[in-house]
């Protein structure tokens, strides 16, 4: 997911095809709603490919912004209309919340 060692190709334990599979499989049970990884828009847009092709218009949840490293709007333009950034740290660890939250916001769309 978001941290790294997570994919065999980062050092982890899970295959990426075995990855993706799950994210298909999910898909072919009627699943719709997913949560993606927020700060590795490639992976991303390969789970709305696998997830599209099985006939699903995905809805995308994806952490990994600010403390993590992701960009809300690269993340977003891979996703598509139905995306939900989340933003944890970035608003809770601010000195002003409201002005992080602005911050984060604005950069969806």
């Amino acid at each position: 997911m978001t941290h790294p060692a997570y994919a065999v190709s980062e050092g982890g334990f899970i295959t990426d095809e075995g990855a993706l599979e799950m994210y298909g499989i999910g898909a072919r049970a009627g699943i719709s709603h997913f949560v993606v990884p927020g700060n590795k828009p490639d992976v991303i847009k390969q789970v709305r490919e696998v997830v599209e092709v099985e006939g699903v218009e995905p809805v995308f949840y994806a952490p990994g912004f600010i403390a993590q490293g992701g960009n809300i709007s690269d993340a977003a333009k891979v996703a598509g209309n139905r995306f939900h950034g989340i933003v944890g740290r970035g608003i809770y660890r601010a000195q002003n919340k409201r002005a992080a939250a602005l911050e984060h916001t604005s950069q969806i769309g």
